[in-house]
């Protein structure tokens, strides 16, 4: 396991002389000042990686900025309203931002997601499942192509995403081998993960707090 620490920058209370001093080895950070929906500069980037570079005295603090606390997604991306389309671009803009500065985990911990940026770039995305599971009425879940199976307060679900993204219609009989394949490979992944934690606090949302995004095409 690797010491990493969240940094919220030059404002941050603790400084990195403070981090130095708690053992730290590597750290995770954000441009929180960027307005979400603008480009990560490559100057901002920069800056940052100076900041986390040099100990307060100005000397070498041996750190680096290894790994991306997160990149936002604009409310306007997520309900395709308002700058949307810009915000796309200025969001694939700082991923290539980001890849150019040399910001990546330490070769002896590597991350365990997939790097996107080649699908940005050509458009076209990789054949891959997406598994996930979430406690609140028990769910889980697995998308495959235009497959997505679902189990939710111990009822379950098979959906044709891509003619049906509303997910109104349940092929579960209809298409009963692709059903059982996908529960079958989320019950494969999910002994690959560590078991839940029964004590963890989950909450889910309702019709209201999700309606502005009801009907928007993935």
């Amino acid at each position: 396991m690797r010491r990493s620490w969240r940094w919220f920058g030059p404002q941050d209370r603790v400084s990195v002389d403070d981090m130095l001093q708690s053992g730290v080895e590597g750290v995770v950070s954000a441009l929180h000042h960027v307005p979400t929906g603008a480009v990560w500069s490559a100057e901002e980037i920069s800056r940052r990686q100076a900041e986390i570079a040099r100990k307060t005295d100005g000397s070498p603090s041996s750190l680096a900025w290894e790994v991306v606390e997160s990149l936002p997604v604009s409310e306007d991306i997520k309900k395709q309203s308002g700058d949307w389309r810009a915000h796309v671009e200025a969001y694939k803009q700082s991923l290539a931002n980001l890849a150019a500065a040399g910001i990546e985990p330490d070769a002896e911990y590597p991350s365990d997601g997939l790097d996107i940026r080649p699908a940005i770039a050509s458009n076209v995305l990789p054949d891959r499942q997406f598994f996930w599971r979430f406690m609140n009425h028990g769910q889980r879940a697995v998308r495959s192509g235009p497959w997505k199976y679902l189990q939710i307060a111990g009822h379950e679900f098979l959906f044709d995403v891509a003619a049906d993204p509303m997910e109104r219609a349940n092929l579960r009989e209809r298409e009963l081998d692709m059903f059982e394949q996908l529960r079958a490979d989320w019950e494969a992944w999910d002994r690959t993960m560590l078991p839940i934690d029964p004590e963890a606090s989950t909450h889910g949302f309702t019709g209201r707090e999700l309606a502005e995004y009801f009907g928007v095409d993935s």
